[in-house]
Protein backbone atom coordinates (compact mmCIF):
# COMPACT_ATOMS: atom_id res chain seq x y z
CA UNK A 1 0.00 0.00 0.00
CA UNK A 2 1.21 3.47 -0.82
CA UNK A 3 -0.25 6.93 -0.57
CA UNK A 4 -0.22 8.89 -3.78
CA UNK A 5 2.70 11.33 -3.95
CA UNK A 6 0.25 14.19 -4.49
CA UNK A 7 -0.35 14.13 -0.73
CA UNK A 8 3.32 14.68 0.12
CA UNK A 9 3.54 17.40 -2.53
CA UNK A 10 0.49 19.10 -1.00
CA UNK A 11 1.93 18.90 2.53
CA UNK A 12 5.24 20.32 1.27
CA UNK A 13 3.36 23.18 -0.41
CA UNK A 14 1.20 23.86 2.64
CA UNK A 15 4.20 23.97 4.97
CA UNK A 16 5.96 26.38 2.62
CA UNK A 17 2.82 28.53 2.34
CA UNK A 18 2.38 28.53 6.13
CA UNK A 19 6.01 29.41 6.73
CA UNK A 20 6.60 32.03 4.05
CA UNK A 21 3.22 33.08 2.65
CA UNK A 22 2.95 36.12 4.90
CA UNK A 23 6.47 37.31 4.00
CA UNK A 24 6.41 36.80 0.26
CA UNK A 25 4.31 35.73 -2.68
CA UNK A 26 4.14 31.93 -2.86
CA UNK A 27 3.49 31.07 -6.50
CA UNK A 28 3.22 27.73 -8.27
CA UNK A 29 6.63 28.44 -9.80
CA UNK A 30 8.22 28.94 -6.37
CA UNK A 31 6.53 25.82 -5.06
CA UNK A 32 7.63 23.82 -8.11
CA UNK A 33 11.26 24.83 -7.51
CA UNK A 34 11.08 23.84 -3.86
CA UNK A 35 9.19 20.59 -4.48
CA UNK A 36 11.03 19.55 -7.62
CA UNK A 37 8.13 19.08 -10.02
CA UNK A 38 6.51 21.14 -12.73
CA UNK A 39 4.32 24.11 -11.92
CA UNK A 40 1.28 22.73 -13.77
CA UNK A 41 1.20 19.75 -11.36
CA UNK A 42 1.43 22.23 -8.47
CA UNK A 43 -1.43 24.30 -9.88
CA UNK A 44 -3.61 21.20 -10.07
CA UNK A 45 -2.90 20.39 -6.41
CA UNK A 46 -3.47 24.01 -5.35
CA UNK A 47 -6.78 24.02 -7.18
CA UNK A 48 -7.94 20.91 -5.27
CA UNK A 49 -6.86 22.47 -1.94
CA UNK A 50 -8.61 25.72 -2.86
CA UNK A 51 -11.80 23.87 -3.76
CA UNK A 52 -11.83 22.41 -0.23
CA UNK A 53 -11.27 25.89 1.30
CA UNK A 54 -7.86 24.96 2.73
CA UNK A 55 -6.07 27.71 0.80
CA UNK A 56 -6.89 30.72 -1.30
CA UNK A 57 -5.03 31.52 -4.48
CA UNK A 58 -4.96 34.94 -6.05
CA UNK A 59 -3.95 34.47 -9.66
CA UNK A 60 -1.27 36.66 -11.12
CA UNK A 61 0.36 38.70 -8.40
CA UNK A 62 -1.26 37.34 -5.24
CA UNK A 63 0.13 33.87 -4.61
CA UNK A 64 -1.27 31.22 -2.25
CA UNK A 65 -2.34 31.72 1.37
CA UNK A 66 -3.74 29.44 4.05
CA UNK A 67 -7.45 29.96 4.55
CA UNK A 68 -7.67 27.84 7.69
CA UNK A 69 -5.62 27.69 10.84
CA UNK A 70 -3.04 24.87 10.51
CA UNK A 71 -4.45 23.30 13.69
CA UNK A 72 -7.79 22.92 11.89
CA UNK A 73 -6.41 21.15 8.80
CA UNK A 74 -5.85 17.42 9.09
CA UNK A 75 -3.80 15.12 6.91
CA UNK A 76 -7.13 13.50 6.01
CA UNK A 77 -8.47 16.89 4.82
CA UNK A 78 -5.45 17.26 2.57
CA UNK A 79 -5.49 13.70 1.27
CA UNK A 80 -9.23 13.59 0.62
CA UNK A 81 -9.08 16.95 -1.20
CA UNK A 82 -6.64 15.39 -3.64
CA UNK A 83 -7.96 11.83 -3.75
CA UNK A 84 -11.70 11.74 -2.97
CA UNK A 85 -11.76 7.98 -3.67
CA UNK A 86 -8.15 7.48 -2.62
CA UNK A 87 -8.61 4.89 0.09
CA UNK A 88 -10.64 2.76 -2.29
CA UNK A 89 -7.65 2.73 -4.61
CA UNK A 90 -5.13 2.36 -1.80
CA UNK A 91 -6.68 -0.91 -0.64
CA UNK A 92 -8.38 -1.80 -3.90
CA UNK A 93 -9.28 -5.16 -5.34
CA UNK A 94 -7.91 -6.35 -8.66
CA UNK A 95 -10.42 -5.54 -11.39
CA UNK A 96 -10.92 -8.75 -13.38
CA UNK A 97 -11.06 -11.90 -11.27
CA UNK A 98 -12.51 -14.81 -13.17
CA UNK A 99 -16.16 -15.27 -12.36
CA UNK A 100 -15.82 -18.90 -13.43
CA UNK A 101 -13.38 -19.58 -10.59
CA UNK A 102 -14.96 -19.98 -7.13
CA UNK A 103 -12.21 -17.85 -5.53
CA UNK A 104 -12.39 -15.20 -8.23
CA UNK A 105 -16.17 -15.14 -7.97
CA UNK A 106 -16.08 -14.39 -4.22
CA UNK A 107 -12.78 -12.55 -3.67
CA UNK A 108 -14.38 -9.10 -3.59
CA UNK A 109 -16.86 -10.19 -0.89
CA UNK A 110 -14.04 -11.85 1.07
CA UNK A 111 -11.83 -8.76 0.99
CA UNK A 112 -14.40 -5.97 1.31
CA UNK A 113 -14.79 -6.21 5.10
CA UNK A 114 -11.08 -6.41 6.07
CA UNK A 115 -10.16 -3.78 3.47
CA UNK A 116 -12.91 -1.55 4.84
CA UNK A 117 -11.43 -1.88 8.33
CA UNK A 118 -7.98 -0.99 6.98
CA UNK A 119 -9.37 2.06 5.17
CA UNK A 120 -11.21 3.16 8.32
CA UNK A 121 -8.04 2.81 10.42
CA UNK A 122 -6.00 4.82 7.91
CA UNK A 123 -8.65 7.54 7.79
CA UNK A 124 -8.85 7.71 11.59
CA UNK A 125 -5.06 7.97 11.88
CA UNK A 126 -4.93 10.71 9.24
CA UNK A 127 -7.67 12.65 11.03
CA UNK A 128 -5.47 12.75 14.13
CA UNK A 129 -2.56 14.46 12.35
CA UNK A 130 -2.84 18.21 11.80
CA UNK A 131 -0.92 20.57 9.57
CA UNK A 132 0.16 22.33 12.77
CA UNK A 133 1.72 19.10 14.05
CA UNK A 134 3.59 18.70 10.77
CA UNK A 135 4.74 22.33 10.98
CA UNK A 136 5.98 21.67 14.52
CA UNK A 137 7.86 18.60 13.28
CA UNK A 138 9.34 20.67 10.46
CA UNK A 139 10.57 23.21 13.04
CA UNK A 140 12.41 20.43 14.86
CA UNK A 141 14.54 19.99 11.74
CA UNK A 142 14.83 23.62 10.63
CA UNK A 143 15.01 25.92 13.64
CA UNK A 144 17.27 28.43 11.85
CA UNK A 145 16.21 29.60 8.39
CA UNK A 146 19.46 31.43 7.66
CA UNK A 147 21.20 28.31 6.34
CA UNK A 148 18.57 28.15 3.60
CA UNK A 149 19.01 31.73 2.54
CA UNK A 150 15.74 32.63 4.23
CA UNK A 151 15.28 35.38 6.72
CA UNK A 152 16.46 34.45 10.20
CA UNK A 153 13.79 36.72 11.60
CA UNK A 154 11.02 34.92 9.68
CA UNK A 155 9.22 34.07 12.90
CA UNK A 156 8.94 37.79 13.54
CA UNK A 157 7.24 38.20 10.15
CA UNK A 158 9.91 40.33 8.49
CA UNK A 159 9.55 40.38 4.76
CA UNK A 160 12.59 39.53 2.66
CA UNK A 161 11.46 37.85 -0.58
CA UNK A 162 14.79 37.84 -2.44
CA UNK A 163 16.24 35.20 -0.10
CA UNK A 164 14.42 32.32 -1.78
CA UNK A 165 16.84 32.62 -4.70
CA UNK A 166 18.91 29.81 -3.12
CA UNK A 167 16.23 27.30 -4.14
CA UNK A 168 16.76 28.00 -7.84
Amino acid sequence: MRLNTKCSIAVHALILIAEFGTDQKVTSELLAKSIGCNSSAIRSILLALQKEQIISVVRGIGGAHLKKDPADVTLWDIYSALEPDGLTHMVGIHPNPSQLCPVGHHIEAVLSEPYGRIADAVKMAMQQITLQQMLNRYHEFVPDYSSYGLTQAKKEKESNAEHTSHWH
